[in-house]
């Protein structure tokens, strides 16, 4: 099979490169539909008799644990007239937000202990935001922006889990848009430096922006089927990368060996994929199993996890498999072109002499046999040296 896979693709190098060309273009103008699709949650199972009780306080009496809360800093103390009716309506105001339930404060409850400081000018406004994870989390930025700063002379800081979880979705977000950025100029630099030349660093490089936006593509259409966690798109990021760039080093290196001992390129194509197409193949076969195996798992998050990993995984091994040789054999000897250094001519050694000269190339010192086979010069050299020309009882000549 995988010398038929090399045979078509040699045969049609450039049909095949401008067919996956195709294919990712069209997989790239999907995938930009991808983060309206994903969500937040998945991190808990809802079929837990917990997540059931939770889901049914909240359906029938709107009750629930708190997740949201504001801390309130006043100067004057917390008992001061004008703070508590400044706390009130701060509580008042909370309490008739839609989104909002449970809205409890110090004021509220008769100057509850458990909701103030020891020091006294501390105080806390506690709430329930409704909805599920992703509604929460859209819900909670509004109320953050108007629920910061100074309001009615009082010091307000929202805090509680839900702005925690918006402000950590948030924080992933940028990381990984800031480590993409400098994740392919980095490689790049590595791959030039692994080849000793630009063209064929890029081979691994497009192979893995091929998996990545063929991946994301196929993404767009499984979240018709199933719930996929936003995490799915950095995970599946960094995996297509280095799966595809793994692969493709693993398939070019070879391919290199072989040309260098003078095999032609289509021949050398073929060894290469009987030996590095096997190895490829069973490699993500073996880690799309293993993804495949979170998919049984009752967390959302770890569903996305197993099927974007198997997705990503088989999606690198296909590039590497076609778009890597389809490369090589349309490129051929013009993929070791802007090389940064220059390519020695096969054959040639380059060995110190004795007197720290260096050996003149092409002439390499003969070894093995070849060497025992000139017993006459062995001897010829030991009767120069002095010690043999005063056992002959001749001098040794001056220069």
């Amino acid at each position: 099979m995988l010398d038929r896979l090399a045979n078509l693709v040699i045969s049609r190098a450039r049909g095949t490169l401008l067919a996956v060309l195709v294919i990712v273009l069209g997989a790239g103008t999907l995938s930009m539909g991808l983060n309206d699709r994903l969500t937040m949650g998945g991190y808990e199972s809802p079929d837990t008799e917990a997540a059931r009780a939770d889901a049914v306080l909240e359906k029938e009496f709107g009750q629930g644990k708190p997740n949201l809360t504001l801390l309130v800093r006043a100067p004057r103390g917390l008992d001061d007239p004008a703070t508590a009716r400044a706390g009130t309506r701060l509580t008042e105001r909370l309490a008739a937000e839609d989104t909002v339930r449970n809205v409890v404060s110090y004021w509220s409850l008769d100057r509850a202990p458990a909701l103030r400081s020891g020091s006294g000018g501390e105080a806390l406004v506690s709430g329930r935001v409704l909805g599920d994870f992703d509604e929460v989390n859209d819900r909670v930025a509004k109320l953050r922006a108007e629920y910061t700063g100074t309001l009615y002379g009082l010091d307000v800081t929202l805090g509680g889990n839900a702005l925690m979880n918006h402000e950590s979705v948030e924080r992933a977000a940028d990381d990984a848009a800031k480590a993409e950025t400098l994740v392919f100029p980095l490689v790049l630099i590595v791959l030039v430096l692994i080849f000793g030349s630009v063209v064929a660093a890029m081979v691994p490089l497009s192979v893995a922006l091929a998996t990545m936006l063929t991946v994301f593509g196929l993404l767009w259409g499984l979240t018709h089927f199933f719930e996929a966690n936003n995490l799915i798109v950095n995970i599946c990021t960094f995996l297509g990368l280095g799966l595809a760039i793994d692969y493709s080093l693993l398939f070019v290196t070879r391919y290199r060996e072989h040309t260098a001992k003078g095999t032609p390129v289509p021949d050398a194509i073929r060894a290469t994929m009987r030996t590095v197409g096997r190895t490829v193949t069973f490699s993500a076969v073996t880690l799309a199993v293993a993804f495949l195996s979170l998919v049984a798992m009752p967390f959302g998050m770890l569903r996305s996890i197993g099927v974007g990993g198997t997705a990503t995984t088989l999606a690198a091994a296909a590039a590497t498999l076609v778009v890597v040789p389809a490369m090589l054999a349309w490129a051929g000897p013009r993929i070791d072109r802007l090389r940064l250094v220059r390519k020695r001519a096969p054959g040639t050694v380059r060995a110190a002499r004795p007197e720290g000269r260096a050996r003149p190339e092409g002439r390499a010192r003969p070894e093995g046999p070849a060497r025992r086979r000139q017993p006459g010069l062995t001897r010829q050299r030991r009767a120069r040296t002095p010690r043999a020309a005063r056992a002959r009882g001749t001098g040794w000549p001056s220069r």
